[in-house]
């Protein structure tokens, strides 16, 4: 009888455990639920064949890990009221032209997915985000746009985006949560571009696999040192992160071929912007 009452017992209690762990989970948010699954899938994304951005491929519904600003902007300029009457700070209302620029704010929202501002591609969740063109004929060598958001500066930087093109730009420290009813306000910006940007094709040759990159200087001539850029290309027609990441190759002789660790390039989804040499 003993026996059979601690079996009771035991029985119940694995009952019990198993229910609270299921009504746990079905009590878990579908946000949360959601954004792991954006993580982890944005993750997997970089392995899947992604054309290159062009000036036309932008689609922001479709920008994996990225969520608009829900709220319209007269709903957003209604609840801020006319107190403001500053001349040098505006609020962002998208699409949004910076002053003195050929770039625009096409979206702002939130991102969730890896962290790729700082090369580390730690996943992050809710971090605030913009979609920025290029609408100038110059590749963007680099920018930084200052934001003002509840009286906090926050900054985005962006580097090597071609002419035409559009990134998701994520807020540059990472930490920086989205909120829909924020009211981003443009402080400042500077911003450098180039005439010229080669790939140096009738000079070298790049060999890409992933994780690793290799040059074949084609020349008769030494090069020196070659460096070559490249950013990850995303879903929804645009670059993913302002950063870019840069490959280094030493002492490329005439004829030679050279292989190095790219640990962030992926031949699916990186595309190669920019080849430079310093001999």
């Amino acid at each position: 009888m003993k026996k059979r009452s601690l079996l009771f017992v035991i029985t119940a209690i694995v009952i019990v455990v198993g229910t609270v762990f299921i009504v746990r989970n079905l009590n878990k948010s579908e946000d949360a639920i959601n954004n792991e699954m954006l993580i982890e899938n944005n993750t997997e994304v970089l392995e899947e064949k992604i054309e290159a951005p062009t000036a036309d491929s932008l689609e922001i519904d479709k920008i994996l890990g990225f969520n608009p600003r829900s709220i319209n902007d007269e709903l957003l300029e209604e609840k801020q009221g006319e107190t403001d009457t500053t001349t040098d700070i505006f609020s962002v209302k998208v699409p949004y032209e910076i002053p003195g620029t050929s770039l625009v704010i096409e979206s702002i929202g939130q991102y969730t997915g890896p962290f790729v501002e700082d090369g580390s591609d730690v996943p992050k969740d809710n971090v605030a985000s913009i979609v920025v063109k290029n609408k100038s004929s110059q590749l963007l060598q680099y920018a930084e746009i200052n934001l003002s958001v509840n009286d906090e500066i926050i900054t985005f930087k962006v580097s090597t985006l071609p002419a035409g093109t559009s990134a998701l730009v994520l807020e540059s420290t990472g930490k920086f949560e989205f909120n829909d009813n924020d009211n981003y306000r443009y402080v400042d910006s500077i911003y450098t571009y180039l005439n010229e940007a080669s790939l140096m094709e009738n000079k070298v040759e790049i060999i890409k696999d992933d994780k690793k990159l290799a040059i074949k200087n084609k020349s008769n001539e030494n090069l020196g040192t070659v460096y070559v850029y490249y950013k990850y290309a995303q879903q929804g027609g645009l670059y993913l992160g302002g950063i870019t990441y840069r490959s280094k190759f030493e002492n490329v002789e005439a004829g030679a071929t050279i292989e190095v660790d790219a640990n962030h390039f992926s031949k699916d989804t990186s595309v190669i912007l920019m080849v430079d040499y310093i001999n």
